[in-house]
């Protein structure tokens, strides 16, 4: 017979069951539950499922509770798909009907009477041109190009229409287009804003000279600016030997730049360049009195306006 009290064996008994207690335990238990009846009827319990026993009222009240669960559960389960479904019909619409803006475009602007005429085309080849819109910001409007994905094969990159002339500035892809129907170009509005007022100021000079894309058209050069005493000078130094095939054309090009370049920095009086060909080295120059001269109004009046800027870039082709 075990000598363990039946109290401290039905406190061990639920770590029995769920064997959590020592060999040494397991052996104390099984003896008693061997010669005392009591003990082994709430083991046998223990082992057993619970069974459903008391009020009548506790059963119906189990199920409802279970059908509650049940309906939750069917009820997240429909309001997640539907979730799911309306964001696929948004987006689906959103991609193939309404579209998404675009900054990737060309643009051409023809101002006719009151009247201005946009026709471009959309840079990305999966977008197809959906329609645009008209935003205001800072009193400003904003043309919004809006791409969608061709749906069946079906659209065009291109797109053509027509819009009033407006009594705000209208931008147009970086385009400004003045309530007076001057366009500006939007190298010209970047050119006018990197306008610097001293040569001297290599990092201002080189965002022009980018701007320009001086060394993009004619080749690699050295930059020597003389600040030392007037008329302070830029000069450029090509490193690139020219052909005599296109030493006409750099040449002429150059000379535009120098134009632009004695506009926009306010100190400089002078534009000179060298470069080499077939063994030689030519150098050409252009000062504010030479363009002075071909323009028929001081050079410097370029740079004091945007829309002077503009008239300055269409007279050299720019």
């Amino acid at each position: 017979m075990s000598r363990i009290p039946c109290e401290m064996i039905q406190d061990l008994l639920p770590l029995y069951v769920d064997k959590l207690t020592s060999e040494a335990s397991n052996r104390e238990v099984e003896a008693h539950l061997d010669t005392c009846a009591d003990c082994r009827n709430i083991y046998e319990r223990m082992g057993k499922e619970p069974e459903l026993t008391g009020n009548l009222c506790e059963l119906p009240e189990i199920e409802y509770f279970r059908q509650v669960k049940r309906r939750n559960r069917r009820a997240v389960a429909g309001a997640v798909f539907a979730v799911l479904f309306i964001s696929a019909i948004v987006l689906l619409c959103r991609f193939f009907v309404i579209g998404v803006p675009v900054e990737g475009y060309y643009a051409a602007v023809t101002v006719e009477e009151d009247e201005i005429l946009v026709e471009g085309m959309l840079v990305d080849s999966a977008f197809v041109f959906s329609r645009y819109r008209i935003e205001e910001t800072d009193g400003e409007k904003r043309l919004v190009i809006y791409g969608r994905l061709p749906s069946f094969g079906r659209g065009d990159a291109a797109f053509s229409f027509a819009l009033p002339q407006y009594e705000q500035t209208l931008v147009v892809n970086g385009m400004r287009i003045l309530p007076d129907a001057t366009v500006i170009e939007k190298q010209t509005q970047q050119l006018f804003e990197a306008k610097n007022p001293y040569i001297g100021d290599v990092s201002a000079d080189g965002r022009i000279s980018a701007l320009l894309g001086i060394g993009e058209k004619l080749g690699n050069f050295k930059t020597v600016l003389q600040t030392t005493e007037e008329p302070y000078s830029w000069t450029f130094e090509f490193e690139d030997e020219w052909q005599t095939s296109d030493e006409e054309w750099k040449n002429e090009k150059m000379e535009n730049f120098a134009y632009v370049l004695l506009a926009l920095i306010e100190n400089c009086g002078e534009i000179h360049w060298s470069y080499q060909m077939e063994g030689t080295t030519y150098t050409r120059s252009v000062d504010a009195a030479d363009v002075e001269e071909v323009l028929e109004e001081p050079v410097k009046s370029y740079g004091e306006t945007v829309e002077r800027l503009q008239i300055l870039l269409r007279r050299l082709g720019m």
